[in-house]
């Protein structure tokens, strides 16, 4: 039988093979014509000094200062191509606080938590891994599992479930609200939140235009915790970009940080001192030395030291790694390899430290100085003052590494008695040194630190230059005035 064409006539023959191709192109185009997912957005939050206000943090699109934010077109989790399927971010930061707004829609109200709802959530990560994963911060709306109450507040969570874990401290203020008589209806979330809200729950966000958070938005209007509808937030996920600008005059550069000691590839056994350098171009705030992974101390100032005991650490090969971290969160990082070698435990004590001198320095002020210990393995030395009983008064609860101490704060004029012992990587102790004593600083001008020696010569100098000015205005007073008439010719 002959192909019949649309109008019921037959088909030439010779035209049946372009029939055929016409009908074979149409089919391929409705499969090209068919929308595709949103692409993943990337975007920066600008700095801007006008926040928006609390009130105006109430899911009203109409509300708030806004006009400043960047805004793009997200894709939800959804997988949806129509227009629930994204929705419209705007995001910004005043150097405190982030403020966030979606403007999307949906395919029911939220009635109530029993009748027709849905939620919208946002998850933030600091690495690439997809929606609900292990270390993620998030906000939800409308999640009954969570808060099934109105008006619908933002639910501050972490964690990969699904629902994510409520935090026990609630850092999101907000709203979110739904407009419309019928589908496809409109909603707005707005929230805002501290950059960094010092809960250890919540990703700590750094303002400094670079460092990427990941992060996954979408609604739910008919699977757990919603109903009513028939968006499901499970069929796809979309590796979104923010970046948050940063202040003026922010600090931008992460800090620098090196292992001094040990070297790397160091056969160690014992005891050991992990030493550190770092520098930020506004400050370092601690410096982390781990093992393998596993924190061993966390140092707040320099010099970023801890002694590591090995005992107990399995012989081979293991990793010492060093963090050094600003005061905006930046993390620099470097490691090194040390093979471990069991040994018997160090009971031998250093040294007595020799040479100890008490001098003054400055009011009120004793200096008290020391000749260094030449073992390899010490750590320090814890300085003693001997009290009107008699008693030895330790002045140092860490040991100091330079062979000075300053006591300070002290009756001027009034002599101390001084001992110095040292402490090496075990916790080995050595006998106290020989005592000295030494008399507190009166006041007047401080020698201490041009030396002992041309202390005694300074200061005569300095009072030959005082007495020549006063030869010199001594002289002055005795030249009689010049008479008047004579100032006049």
């Amino acid at each position: 039988m002959a192909p019949i064409g649309g109008d019921g006539t037959s088909i030439p023959p010779g035209h049946r093979r372009r029939y055929a191709l016409v009908l074979a192109a149409s089919l391929v185009g409705l499969v090209f014509v068919v929308p595709v997912p949103a692409a993943p957005v990337t975007l920066t939050a600008p700095y801007v000094p006008t926040p928006v206000s609390d009130a105006n943090l109430d899911g009203d699109p109409a509300t708030g200062d806004w006009a400043d934010a960047s805004a793009i077109v997200v894709p939800l989790e959804n997988g949806r191509t129509d227009v629930y399927g994204s929705a419209r971010l705007y995001a910004k930061h005043d150097g405190t606080f982030l403020y966030f707004r979606i403007d999307g829609k949906v395919d029911v109200p939220w009635a109530s938590a029993t009748g027709s709802h849905f939620w919208f959530g946002m998850l933030f990560s600091p690495i690439r891994n997809g929606h609900h994963q292990s270390g993620q911060d998030s906000v939800f709306f409308g999640e009954t599992a969570l808060r099934s109450a109105t008006p619908i507040l933002p639910v501050d969570c972490n964690g990969g479930g699904k629902p994510p874990a409520k935090d026990a401290q609630q850092d999101a203020v907000g709203e979110m609200r739904a407009s419309g008589t019928a589908k496809p209806y409109d909603f707005t979330a707005e929230w805002k939140r501290k950059l960094n809200t010092n809960d250890a729950r919540d990703l700590a966000f750094i303002a400094d235009g670079t460092t990427p958070y990941y992060f996954y938005a979408t609604t739910d209007s008919d699977g757990s915790g919603s109903g009513g509808g028939a968006i499901s937030h499970k069929q796809t996920t979309n590796d979104n970009i923010l970046r948050f600008a940063p202040p003026p005059g922010a600090d931008v550069a992460p800090p620098s940080v090196s292992i001094v000691s040990p070297t790397e590839g160091t056969t160690v056994s014992q005891s050991v001192l992990l030493a550190a350098t770092a520098s930020d171009d506004v400050g370092v705030t601690s410096v982390t030395f781990l093992l393998d992974g596993r924190t061993l101390s966390v140092d707040a100032a320099a010099p970023f030291e801890y002694a590591w005991s090995t005992v107990g650490v399995a012989n081979g090969t293991h990793t010492i790694r060093a963090e050094a971290r600003d005061a905006v969160g930046h993390v620099a990082s470097t490691e090194i390899t040390v093979t471990v070698v069991a040994a018997p435990p160090d009971t031998t004590a250093p040294a007595a430290p020799r040479g100890l001198s008490a001098n003054p320095a400055g009011l009120g002020t004793v200096v008290v100085s020391w000749s260094p210990g030449a073992e390899a393995d010490i750590l320090g030395y814890f300085v003693f003052r001997l009290n009107g009983e008699g008693d030895a008064v330790q002045l140092n609860g860490e040991p100091v590494r330079n062979a000075t101490y300053l006591d300070a704060g002290l009756e001027p004029g009034r002599a101390y008695v001084y001992g110095v012992k040292a402490a090496d990587l075990s916790g080995n102790l050595s006998p106290a040194s020989s005592l000295a004593s030494g008399t507190a600083g009166t006041a007047g001008i401080d020698l201490s630190a041009i030396g002992w020696a041309a202390g005694p010569g300074v200061a005569a100098l300095l009072f030959l230059v005082l007495a020549k000015l006063v030869g010199r205005e001594e002289r002055r007073g005795r030249t009689p005035p010049t008479p008047p008439e004579e100032e006049a010719e």
